[in-house]
């Protein structure tokens, strides 16, 4: 039995190398897999769209609108929940599209906030201590 080739495995073959490896080898996202994560995409694709290019567009990118009412009516619709969540997606599907191209593994959508906020709570209990330190408690 062969050890799969990764697709970042792939890339430091050589031609030679690649040429005589047989498909069964070679490991790389299949359609389900890649319609797994257009899926995922969709839902903060359509809030990008709707409410969040309006802004990036008339307001950062070309600066068509100079109105404060208008502006202020553009962000007044913004949800800081909505944003979260999909900043939160862009770091998880960064994160699966880097195990997928570094293993061939096509990880949860997911995991990655459990570890943001492990590592924030750990960040604000060194802070406390440190404080906590300096301040002679």
């Amino acid at each position: 039995m062969s050890t799969r080739i990764t697709l970042e495995q792939l890339t430091h073959m050589q031609i030679g190398e690649i040429a005589n490896l047989s498909q069964q080898e070679i490991q790389e996202p299949t359609a389900p897999d890649l319609r797994v994560l257009k899926k995922a995409v969709a839902p903060h694709k359509k809030i990008f769209e709707d409410l969040y290019r309006p802004i990036r567009h008339e307001v950062f990118a070309h600066k068509i609108l100079k109105d404060g009412e208008a502006v202020s009516a553009l962000f007044g619709q913004a949800k800081i929940k909505d944003m979260e969540e999909t900043l939160f997606f862009l770091h998880d599907l960064l994160s699966v599209l880097a195990k997928l191209y570094h293993d061939g593994t096509l990880p949860k959508f997911g995991d990655s906030r459990a570890a943001y906020t492990e590592h924030t709570e750990h960040v604000k209990n060194v802070v406390r201590n440190l404080l906590a330190k300096a301040a002679g408690i």
